[in-house]
């Protein structure tokens, strides 16, 4: 990746999350997705990319970004993306392989334990104990190990260092949301 695209990427995220941190809470009557190593309840990895669009769009309403292909991810195995604000959903070759929820607040959502968008690294560790760990990739990201799979997510603040108790999570991602260079 370039380097000026790398920084315009990084800087959009960071002005992107401290707007999101420093927001409104979500409103109760906000949709809330529960996300599981498999996808979304009634949107799993593997679905086509027909029924995703049209159940998702029955559960949160119009796509805010509609499914677009992405020729830039095509060597990661993304092909397509779509966006209902907060959540994106991944495509390669009409079938669903990843799931990212964050940063934002619209829907709300969390994982199936309970971990949400702005909980705090110590709710993590009491949620996940020892299956919850760090990686200094992607700047800090988190990821659990669960008997049916992976979740893994971003973090702020993104420092490369080992999370203090008050970072929090920026993300929620399953599957394959993008190239490492393009991940935030």
């Amino acid at each position: 990746m370039r380097p000026r695209l790398r920084v315009v990427l990084s800087s959009t995220l960071l002005v992107g999350s401290l707007v999101w941190l420093s927001g409104p809470q979500l409103a109760s009557a906000s949709p809330r997705v529960v996300i599981s190593p498999q996808g979304l309840p009634t949107v799993t990895l593997g679905l086509g990319q027909l029924t995703v669009n049209k159940r998702l769009t029955q559960l949160l309403g119009r796509a805010t970004l509609p499914i677009t292909p992405t020729p830039l991810l095509s060597q990661c195995g993304v092909s397509a993306m779509a966006s209902w604000h907060a959540l994106s959903v991944f495509f390669n070759k009409n079938r669903l392989v990843g799931i990212s929820l964050g940063p934002g607040g619209t829907p709300g959502g969390a994982t199936s334990a309970g971990l949400g968008l702005r909980d705090t690294w110590a709710r993590a560790r009491t949620l996940y104990h020892n299956a919850l760990h760090f990686s200094t990739l992607r700047g800090g990201s988190w990821y659990v190990k669960t008997p049916s799979g992976l979740i893994d997510g971003l973090l702020i603040p993104s420092t490369g260092k080992p999370p203090r108790a008050t970072s929090r999570i920026l993300t929620i991602d399953v599957g394959r949301v993008g190239c490492p260079a393009f991940s935030p």
